[in-house]
Parts: C-alpha cells; structure tokens; sequence
C-alpha cells in the first residue's frame, strides 16, 4: 500500500461544486489499497473562507492517521455480512424487525453506496436536517437515527473499523406539532368495553389497564407468579419469543388491586364447548397450572389467523 502523506490540495471548480481530490485507503479484491477519488466541499456560491475551512475539517482525519484502514469498507455490506448475522441476533425478535424495516427503507438507500468513512458528522447531519421536510413523527426520526447509531457503534467498538462515532453529537430537527391530547375512556366506557369483550381477552384488557403491564408480560405470566395482592414479572413472550423483561426495572413485583388477582384466577373456572368427530367436547380454556394461559391462547389465535 502507498506511503501515506500530508495532504492539503487546493479546491478546484468542479461543475457547480468546489471540489478536491485525495488520496483514500480502499479495498480491491480483498486487497487493502490507495486509490484517488474526487470530493464535493460546497456549491460554487459558497464563500472561499468557508470553502477552506470544509477542505480542512475533512482532511483533519485523514492527515491525523485516525482512519482505520476497514472505514473504507462499504456500508451496504457491512450491514449485510456483518452488522445482520452477527450484531441482529442478539436482539429481541420485535427490535430486529423494526430494525430490519429501518435499514431496508431509509438507511440503505441513502447510505449503502459509501464507505463508513464516508460517513462523516457533515454528511449524517446534513441527512437528518433534510427531516424538516419529510412527513415522519419525531418518533420515527428517533429511531432512524437509533439504529444507525446502533451500526455505527459496532463498526467503532467492537469491530474496530471506525476510530470515533459520526453520530455522536447529530441534532434532529424539531417537531412541528406540539403535544396532542390523547383519546381516554371513562370508567362506565371501558366497563362497557370489557363487558363487550370475549374471554379470556376481557381479563388480559382489564389486568393491562389495572396493572400497566406490557402485553408481552402479560403473556409470559404463569400461575406462580400471581400472589395474593401482587404479580411477579419476571418474563416477556413475544411473537414465540421468550426472555426476560425488557429492562431491569421491569423484572419486579408490583402491587395490584385484590380485583385484579380475582378477575385472573376466574379464568380457571371457565370453560369452552366445541365439537370433534361429531361429538361435542368440553375442557377449560386456561389451564390450572404452568403457564397462566395467556400466551398459549395468544399462540393459538395466532395460528388461527
């Protein structure tokens, strides 16, 4: 590979940007390589000083030797051969979705073409600042700006391919319409509500609303954890996923209204009739020990569908 020297080349006009042209670490054939490529600095019309200063704040890295040489490795297939099958599954079923759906529709498109070293504090805020005009929720802009962190954290931490985090630091645009009240029931509404409900889903509403627990923590609910005035969380069931609550602060006791537990335990004196070979059958809907039955009757409707 080329010696690495001090580089401060003069930015030329370049069609209707000013321009310059470096020397880069690449990868050709698996081999680590120098190769001259051209960058766009600013429009034409920006200010000589200012022109400057962008030439010496992108060559600070480069000059400083605080690029690695596997920054020049691309982004797409970062993502695809390593940030996929070896970062994705360490993460819950419903996050790796979520993830999956960000990289596929916002992330790739704009980033998959550039190398990680590509990715510089200008170029991502540059992206995020262009959300003034997209129609996305600030919560939808959050979780971009998550997950790109949640790549860029590996390619520095644990693969090494990047000496710092770009992301760190990148302001997100504000949002544009302030907090909106949110729709509520009335006690004489959701006691309607449930009534209105089929069992054992009219107890899995009335245990969620009374208790604030997650639906993936009602699920992994199991009779032992049910006492007489609290309820045990100590695991989550998600999509055929279990594992432990999503926080640590999650995997608690809590207090709960005695009506609570008398409203779960009913389940176990419910029944349901159905027919097989012709002959009508009768069993419980929710079984007396293991699991409380929400999960397995979660699952079942899930395979109904």
């Amino acid at each position: 590979m080329a010696r690495r020297r001090h580089q401060n080349p003069e930015p030329k006009k370049h069609g209707n940007h000013w321009t310059i042209v470096v020397w880069k670490d690449d990868f050709q054939h698996g081999k680590p390589q120098r190769r001259q490529v051209r960058v766009r600095l600013a429009p034409l019309d920006t200010k000589w000083r200012d022109v400057l200063r962008l030439r010496d704040e992108y060559l600070r890295p480069l000059n400083q030797g605080i690029i690695s040489i596997g920054s020049a490795t691309n982004f797409r297939k970062y993502v695809e051969q390593t940030y996929k099958p070896l970062e994705m599954p360490l993460l819950r079923k419903t996050t790796q979705e979520r993830y999956t759906g960000v990289l596929e529709h916002y992330l790739l498109p704009r980033f998959g073409d550039l190398c990680l070293i590509d990715l510089t504090p200008m170029t991502l805020q540059g992206y995020f600042s262009s959300m003034c005009n997209w129609k996305l929720s600030g919560e939808s802009r959050d979780k971009i700006r998550d997950v790109l962190a949640s790549v860029l954290r590996t390619a520095v931490k644990t693969y090494g391919l990047l000496v710092t985090n770009p992301i760190e630091g990148i302001q997100l645009p504000p949002n544009k319409t302030g907090k909106r009240k949110k729709p509520f029931l009335s006690p004489e509404q959701f006691d309607e509500l449930v009534h209105a409900i089929p069992e054992p889903y009219a107890t899995m509403v009335y245990v969620v609303t009374y208790s604030g627990l997650r639906v993936s923590e009602l699920l992994g609910l199991k009779w032992h954890d049910i006492g007489f005035d609290s309820i045990t969380i100590d695991e989550r069931y998600c999509r055929g996923d279990w594992s432990e609550p999503k926080s640590s602060a999650s995997n608690t006791t809590i207090g709960v209204d005695r009506s609570v537990i008398e409203r779960i335990h009913r389940l176990k004196l419910l029944t349901s009739t159905g027919r097989k070979s012709n002959a009508e059958i009768q069993g419980r809907k929710v079984g007396r020990t293991g699991r409380s039955g929400f999960s397995e009757r979660a699952k079942r409707s899930a395979d109904a569908r």
